[in-house]
C-alpha cells in the first residue's frame, strides 16, 4: 500500500507542523514524504509496483493447481488401471518397465520415518509418508523463493509497502481456499483424487503451515516497514495483529499433542478460531487489490461444505436411527445399527447420540457389509477411552441399551483389492474393525458370491490382539466366511501380544491350557505370540507369491507405520528383482490423523 491514505494527526517533537503526509512533499520528523506522483514514479522504477504483487498470488495458486492435477492425472490412470484388469479374464503381466515405474512411485507413496523415530516425532507433528513431506517442502522451498529469492525486500520509507510484505501476503492469501478445502468431510480435492479426507489431513496441516509462514513473513516485514514511517496504530496493523492471534491459536492448538488432550472439545474450539480468524482476515484485507476474491472463494468452500454435509446427515436420518449398545467380556463397545443405508468394505460412519455428549460425532469404522435386502445392519467394536467412547461403556457397564442417534456417511475410501491377485491384510486390535469387511469382502468374491469380478485367489489375514478373548469379537464372522474354502487360499493368523502367563492365565490352568485353547482357538485360526514380525511376514510373501499382490492395514499408528515401511522395502525388492510378486499395493488406515 502507498504512503497516500495514512493520516497523522500528531507531528511530534522535530516535527514540520505544516507537513501533511496525506498531501506529502514534505519533511516529517527528518524523513521526506514524497507526493502521490513521487512515490508512482518512484515504484514503476523499481521491481513490483504495489498493484502489480498480486501475481505472486497467481503464482502460488498455480502451483497448487499443477500439485491437484498431477494428483487427479495419477488418479485416474490408476482407476482405469484397476478396471482393465476386473473387466477381463486373461492373466494379465505387468511389463518389467512398467513394474519398476510402479515400485518407485509407491516407495515414495509409502515409506514413512521408522517407528524408533517417529514415537518422538507423532505427538508434536502429524507426519506423512516421503510424498507428502517432498511435496510440502518443495511447496516451502517455492514459497521461500519468491520471498526472498527476490532481494528488493523494502521501499524507502514513505514509498510505499514492503515488497517482501506484498509478495509473502499473497502467496498466504492463495493458499487459503486450498486450505478450508483440504479440512473438509467431503471435498472437491478428494473426490477428484480419490483420497479419503483423513488421509488430506496431513496435507491439510502442512498447507497451514505454509500459511502460517507466509503470514508471519508478511507481519514481521509490514511491521518493520510501519516503525520506519507512522508507527503500528493504524487499522491495517491493529487487524492484522488482531488475524494473527486466532491463527496462531488454530496452528499451535492443532498439533497432536495439545489436540489429543482435549479431542472431545477440539471441534467446538477449533471451530471457533476459525470464524474469529477469518472475520479479523476480513476486516484486514479488505477492500486491498483482489484480496478479497481469495476470502470470497473461502467463504463459498467453507459454506458448501457445511451445507453439504448438514444436507446429507438429514437426508440420511429421515428415519431415527436406533443403537443396540452392550459390553463385551474384553470391555469393548459392541454396537449395532439398522440402517437402508449402503456402504462399502472399509468405510466408516460419524455417530452423533443424543443422551450421550449429544454436541459430539465420533467416527466408527462399519466392521459388517450390508446385506441383499433393503435394511442392514452396520456392527461396531469400540476400545472405549475417554469422552464420549467412556461414557458409552459406563451407560452399557449396567446392561443393554438402546440410544437414539444420527448417522453421518458412510466416509473414507473403499478401496478395491479385488483387482490384485493376492492380498495380505493386518489389523491391530480394534482395527479389525476396518480390516475384517475388506476381508469378508475378499473371500466372498472368492467363494463365487455377489456376481462380481475379481483377480484376488489368495487373502490371508493377520490380526494382534492383546489377549485370545478379543477373538470373541469376529470369531463367528471369520469361521463362516472362511468354512469349505480352501486353506491354500485363505488363511487366519491371530497374534497374542500379552505375557504367556497372561495367556496362561486366561486360557486356564497348566492341565487345562491344552484343551482350554482348542475350544478358544478353532483349527482355522493359527494363533502366535509376540508381535507380528511385519516386515519378515510381506517379505516371506512377497518372495513366495507371484503377480499382483494387495496389502491392507489398520491399527496403531506403530502398526501402520511398520506396514508401510515394509511395503516401501518391498518396492526395493521389486527394482532389484529379489521379490517373486510384480506389485505390491498398499492401502493403510490409522486411527486418528
Amino acid at each position: 500500500m502507498s504512503a497516500a491514505g495514512i493520516v497523522d494527526m500528531d507531528m511530534g517533537p522535530g516535527g514540520d507542523g505544516s507537513c501533511d503526509v496525506d498531501v506529502g512533499g514534505c519533511y516529517y520528523h527528518g524523513t521526506y514524504v514524497p507526493t502521490d506522483a513521487e512515490v508512482t514514479a518512484y515504484q514503476n522504477s523499481h521491481p513490483d509496483p504495489w498493484a502489480s504483487n498480486i501475481k505472486y498470488g497467481y503464482y502460488g495458486f498455480y502451483f497448487l493447481v499443477a500439485a491437484l492435477g498431477l494428483a487427479i492425472a495419477m488418479n485416474v490412470f490408476q482407476k482405469l488401471v484397476q478396471y482393465h484388469r476386473l473387466s477381463t479374464t486373461s492373466p494379465g503381466k505387468t511389463g518389467s518397465l512398467q513394474a519398476k515405474m510402479y515400485a518407485i512411485v509407491r516407495w515414495a507413496n509409502y515409506v514413512r520415518l521408522p517407528w524408533s523415530l517417529q514415537r518422538f516425532v507423532a505427538p508434536v507433528w502429524t507426519s506423512g509418508t516421503f510424498a507428502q513431506t517432498l511435496l510440502l517442502g518443495v511447496g516451502f522451498l517455492y514459497c521461500t523463493a519468491y520471498c526472498f529469492g527476490i532481494t528488493y525486500y523494502y521501499r524507502p520509507p514513505f514509498y510505499g509497502s514492503a515488497p517482501l510484505g506484498l509478495r509473502s501476503e499473497y502467496l498466504a492469501m492463495a493458499m487459503l481456499p486450498f486450505l478450508f478445502m483440504l479440512a473438509q468431510k467431503r471435498n472437491l480435492i478428494g473426490t477428484l483424487t480419490g483420497t479419503p479426507y483423513q488421509k488430506l489431513q496431513v496435507l491439510h496441516q502442512g498447507v497451514s503451515g505454509l500459511h502460517f509462514y507466509m503470514s508471519l513473513v508478511h507481519t514481521i516485514s509490514m511491521s518493520i516497514r510501519g516503525q520506519r514511517e507512522l508507527g503500528l496504530n493504524s487499522h491495517i496493523y491493529i487487524s492484522g495483529f488482531a488475524a494473527l492471534v486466532p491463527l496462531i491459536w488454530l496452528c499451535v492448538a492443532s498439533l497432536p499433542v495439545f489436540r489429543t488432550k482435549a479431542y472431545e472439545g477440539f471441534w467446538v474450539l477449533h471451530m471457533s478460531a476459525v470464524i474469529a480468524y477469518l472475520g479479523t482476515l476480513w476486516w484486514h484485507v479488505y477492500p486491498e487489490l483482489n484480496s478479497p476474491n481469495y476470502m470470497y472463494a473461502t467463504f463459498a468452500i467453507f459454506a458448501w461444505g457445511f451445507l453439504l454435509r448438514v444436507g446429507w446427515l438429514i437426508y440420511r436420518n429421515l428415519t431415527l436411527h436406533k443403537a443396540e449398545v452392550s459390553l463385551s467380556s474384553t470391555g469393548a463397545v459392541l454396537m449395532s445399527i439398522r440402517t437402508r443405508m449402503r456402504w462399502g468394505a472399509g468405510q466408516h460412519v460419524f455417530l452423533r447420540f443424543f443422551t450421550v455428549h449429544p454436541l459430539e460425532s465420533h467416527p466408527f469404522s462399519v466392521a459388517s457389509l450390508p446385506g441383499a435386502g433393503d435394511e442392514h445392519e452396520m456392527k461396531f467394536i469400540v476400545q472405549p477411552r475417554d469422552g464420549l467412547t467412556k461414557a458409552l461403556a459406563n451407560k452399557a457397564a449396567g446392561g443393554s441399551l438402546t440410544l437414539n442417534v444420527f448417522v453421518d456417511g458412510p466416509l473414507g475410501d473403499c478401496e478395491d483389492l479385488r483387482a490384485y491377485d493376492s492380498a495380505m491384510l493386518f489389523a491391530g486390535g480394534s482395527g479389525i474393525s476396518h480390516v475384517l469387511p475388506v476381508f469378508l469382502d475378499l473371500v466372498s468374491c472368492l467363494r463365487g458370491e455377489g456376481g462380481r469380478r475379481s483377480r484376488c485367489a489368495r487373502v490371508e489375514l493377520v490380526w494382534a490382539v492383546r489377549t485370545l478373548d478379543a477373538l470373541k469379537w469376529f470369531e463367528s464372522d471369520i469361521l463362516a466366511a472362511i468354512a469349505g474354502v480352501s486353506e491354500d487360499a485363505v488363511s487366519v493368523r491371530v497374534f497374542v501380544t500379552a505375557e504367556p502367563a497372561d495367556i496362561s492365565k486366561a486360557d486356564g490352568s497348566d492341565d487345562e491350557k491344552s484343551s482350554t485353547k482348542d475350544e478358544k482357538a478353532p483349527s482355522r485360526i493359527e494363533i502366535g505370540q509376540g508381535r507380528p514380525q511385519v516386515r519378515a511376514l510381506i517379505q516371506k510373501r512377497t518372495e513366495e507369491w507371484t503377480g499382483r499382490v494387495a496389502l491392507g492395514t489398520c491399527g496403531p499408528l506403530e502398526l501402520v507405520t511398520d506396514c508401510s515401511n515394509a511395503a516401501a522395502a518391498a518396492q526395493l525388492d521389486i527394482l532389484s528383482g529379489v521379490a517373486k510378486c510384480e506389485e505390491v499395493h498398499l492401502a493403510s488406515e490409522i486411527f486418528a490423523w
